[in-house]
């Protein structure tokens, strides 16, 4: 029989010291067997892990009463980890041994390590019988946690009575509060009909905030400040989820939300709101009012307090704060806003840019075009090096090629230009309005043909101008005259070809549609028409991205649904299929095709990935280097006319980071800067200390973002990397920043700070590099899927603690991480792994359908 371990009652030295050191460890107290226990506030923790070999039965504990030992009286959290790195949980009991403590084990398998770990002090599934989502979590100040989902299925259990009209027991969304004890306090279920939740708020006194969208018409029991019926709505209810205090609608739904300290609820999103006289901006800068905007909600929820429009449209805010000491609200986010923020500050201009220049096919790329930034871009067909940009009615022009822009063109209406092969200062304006025609390189324009509903693309005959071609509803139309009339080429997808092949006109294309138009030998106009999802073939074959050879006049390329280029060399008459893409390349990730108009043979394709062929398309290379594409839409890659080796990359604008600050009266901006690099920036999280110190978490795209803002650890991958930065409160000192990431993509999603101001955030990432701590609940990625993680930084960004959270045998997407005065953390999860870690008092032991909640309380200080 080996010795039995006791813990005894430690005197205070001793017990500051053991602090100091974070813990004390014992090796080998038995053969094999390693403990280590440890303070976490006022709790006694103790670990034990058994190397391969150990004998769990001559394991025995006991404890001086002087003690309580944290953990004894649950059922014990145990895995074992291959060696690989795949860790599989393993039913371990407390078992008495006289006055004793023991262990028993079913499914021990003694030729790997078995940690037997209490630093889970509950783990529960939670849900239905179906496919349940989480949506957002939140902690009181008492340690509660709130969970917000929407259930799939049948079968969860409500813990309060349900009033008339608002708890049911058959409703599509949940709210549970679990204490920190691991008990269900409540769960109810909002009686409104189709209701998808969204985000989540809880105030000092508990009373929670749901905001979700609804179908319009939705009949609510206690309207409160908008009762006009939108899809949007705000419900309050109160601590103990038994009543609710008020329901109103929104003029949108809130992408942030945060209650005040006073029972007022500030909101930010896109609101159609009247801002008072003495607001920060009064008046909107969209159609309808439709702005970017953030306003204070009474406590009774009946009217608004005051509101504000936000600098640009275009402020899309994505986390709020709020100084305690000044009463001021924080607002963070990304934003495409090209315009200035205040004089003076950190970044006052968006670093940002949707032009990229190579001089070198492809290997290398520059930021370019700042002073069109926004715009959008048009190669011009006629003149060499000359391309257009249009912002709103404004129009620039720039003739080598995008290196220097002149301005001080106006359009008749915002829209499209359309150029013409061959033709010399001729420009079409493809507007809402109708379609424009300009004969002087848009010094004047006269109308070419009026509004047609349904009217989509357009495309013009380079050999006379006359000939026009466009989509139209289920068909499309041509005109022989300008536009003054026009023909319908029926109701059919596709006009059959003549016995002869054709004279190219044009391809056009948007993401829904795209249109192939020319003329035949015989003179007759012949149009292809094709939308995705239709099911057409063109040629016998599927396509999208269809792009026109510019030197040789009937020559398509495409992609066919099985990621393989073809070729048409009759206008789209019939294809031939040239050899696959890369794997890289595949649908979705290619957002088009170019070809260099003085070698046909070298065509790029080019997407969240670039590639070259220069054998027209067997073979391709790839351009590592190239830059980040924007949207789906926008994106094109321009090849100079006169210098292959001349690459223009356009975009949708990028977004940088921005943060702003105002008077809780929302009268005055104390400051604003943007946060960003020359890529996209987006914001996760906001979080304050309690020396009025911001904490902002988010991704990047951006190489130079480093530079910028000094990092202390250099970006590591060619994707997005999670990045921290510490803001002084007046936004006028960037006092720390640090990257983190693999290999491959991070992603943060949320941030929190705890009683030390430390930072928590939890995230997704596909690197298996993701830096990680000893300690680390899981040290290795078990596929090559999205994996969740928990990060822990001091308030120096310096790493305390980081693992995986990929701890079962499926896929389980961990929405955010909330600290308790005691420093444990909540972790809330949407879980489809059938074995994750649970304790005895769990409200259910295994889950009820494909994917539930799934809530786990972790102490990370061990």
């Amino acid at each position: 029989m080996f010795p039995l371990t006791r813990f005894t009652s430690l005197d205070r030295a001793g017990r500051r010291s053991a602090t100091a050191a974070q813990g004390l460890r014992f090796s080998g107290i038995y053969p094999r067997v390693d403990l280590y226990y440890h303070f976490a506030g006022e709790r006694l923790e103790y670990d034990l892990t058994l190397e391969p070999g150990a004998r769990l039965a001559d394991v025995r504990i006991a404890v001086n009463q002087k003690w309580k030992l944290h953990g004894l009286g649950q059922q014990p959290v145990a895995w074992q980890s291959t060696a690989s790195g795949a860790r599989y949980p393993v039913q371990v009991h407390y078992v008495r041994c006289g006055a004793d403590t023991c262990f028993s084990a079913s499914g021990y398998d003694p030729r790997l390590p078995l940690v037997i770990d209490p630093v889970i002090s509950y783990a529960s599934y939670f849900g239905s019988s179906g496919r349940d989502i989480v949506w957002a979590m939140q902690a009181d100040p008492a340690g509660n946690l709130y969970v917000l989902g929407q259930l799939g299925g049948f079968g969860l259990t409500t813990t309060t009575p349900a009033p008339s009209g608002f708890l049911s027991t058959n409703g599509p969304t949940f709210l549970a509060k679990f204490s920190p004890a691991g008990q269900l306090l409540y769960a109810v279920l909002p009686d409104l009909s189709y209701f998808s939740p969204l985000r989540l708020a809880v105030d000092s006194s508990g009373d929670v905030y749901l905001t979700g969208t609804s179908i319009y018409g939705q009949t609510l029991d206690n309207p409160a400040w908008i009762q006009k019926y939108t899809n949007c709505l705000l419900i309050k209810i109160n601590a103990a989820g038994t009543d609710l205090i008020y329901e109103t609608y929104l003029p949108s739904t809130p992408t942030a939300l945060l209650p005040d300290g006073n029972g007022n609820l500030y909101l930010a999103g896109a609101f159609a709101v009247q801002p008072p006289a003495g607001a920060f901006r009064s008046a909107s800068g969209v159609y309808a009012g439709q702005d970017s905007a953030l306003l204070l909600l009474s406590a009774d929820g009946t009217h608004s307090l005051s509101s504000t429009f936000l600098e640009y449209p275009a402020d899309n805010v994505a986390a709020l704060a709020i100084d305690a000491a000044s009463g001021d609200v924080i607002v963070a986010g990304s934003s495409s806003a090209t315009g200035p923020r205040q004089a003076g500050t950190l970044q006052q201009y968006n670093a940002g840019t949707d032009m990229f220049r190579s001089l070198d096919t492809g290997a290398t790329w520059a930021p370019t075009g700042r002073d069109v930034a926004g715009a959008a871009k048009f190669q011009d067909r006629s003149v060499p090096r000359r391309l257009w940009a249009v912002s709103g009615t404004a129009l620039a022009v720039s003739n080598d090629f995008g290196a220097s822009w002149q301005g001080g063109l106006t359009l008749p209406a915002s829209g499209s230009i359309l150029t013409v092969a061959n033709v010399p200062d001729l420009l079409f304006l493809a507007s809402t309005v109708g379609l424009y025609r300009s004969k002087d390189a848009g010094a004047t324009w006269s109308p070419s043909l009026g509004h047609y509903s349904g009217m989509g693309l357009y495309a013009v005959d380079p050999q006379n101008p006359d000939n026009l071609f466009a989509t139209d509803g289920p068909g499309g139309w041509f005109s022989r005259d300008g536009g003054q009339s026009r023909y319908s080429v029926g109701q059919g997808s596709v006009v059959n070809f003549p016995a002869v092949n054709i004279t190219l006109v044009a391809v056009a294309g948007n993401p829904t549609t795209f249109l192939i138009a020319g003329t035949a030998l015989n003179g007759q106009p012949i149009l292809v028409w094709f939308r995705y999802g239709s099911g057409l073939l063109l040629g016998g074959i599927p396509v999208s991205k269809p792009v026109a050879d510019p030197s040789t006049p009937g020559r398509v390329l495409a992609i066919s649904t099985a990621n393989t280029l073809i070729e048409s060399k009759d206008g789209g008459a019939t294809y031939a299929q040239v050899g696959p893409l890369p794997a890289a390349a595949r649908p979705g990730y290619t957002l088009g095709l170019a070809i260099d108009p003085h070698q046909p043979n070298t065509i790029y394709s080019y997407g969240l990935l670039f590639f070259r062929s220069t054998d027209g398309g067997r073979t391709w290379t790839a351009l590592s280097a190239a830059p980040q594409p924007g949207t789906s839409t926008g994106n094109q890659l321009l090849v100079n006319p006169l210098n292959s080796s001349e690459l223009l990359f356009t975009r949708t604008m990028t977004s940088d980071a921005f943060a702003a600050r105002f008077t809780s009266d929302l009268t005055t901006r104390v400051f604003s800067t943007y946060l960003g690099g020359s890529a996209d920036e987006t914001i996760s999280g906001m979080a304050m200390g309690t020396d009025g110190t911001l904490y902002i978490t988010g991704h990047t795209f951006s190489t130079d973002f480093q530079t910028a803002y000094g990092s202390t650890s250099a970006i590591q991958s060619p994707g997005s990397d999670l990045f921290v930065m510490r803001l002084s409160g007046d936004g006028a000192e960037i006092a720390a920043s640090a990257f983190f990431g693999g290999s491959q993509n991070d992603y943060p999603v949320f941030l929190a700070l705890d009683n030390a101001g430390n930072l928590l955030f939890t995230g997704y990432t596909t690197s298996p590099d993701y830096p990680l701590t000893a300690g680390a609940l899981r040290t290795q990625l078990s596929s090559t899927q999205d994996a969740s993680f928990f990060t822990v930084l001091d308030p120096n960004l310096n790493l305390l603690f980081s693992t995986f959270l990929t701890l079962g045998n499926g896929s389980d997407f961990f929405t955010g991480a909330l600290p308790i005065p005691d420093g444990r953390v909540w972790l809330a999860a949407t879980a489809g792994s059938t074995n994750l870690p649970v304790t005895p008092n769990a409200v259910s032991a295994q889950p009820g359908g494909p994917a539930n909640a799934y809530v786990m309380l972790l102490d990370w200080q061990h």
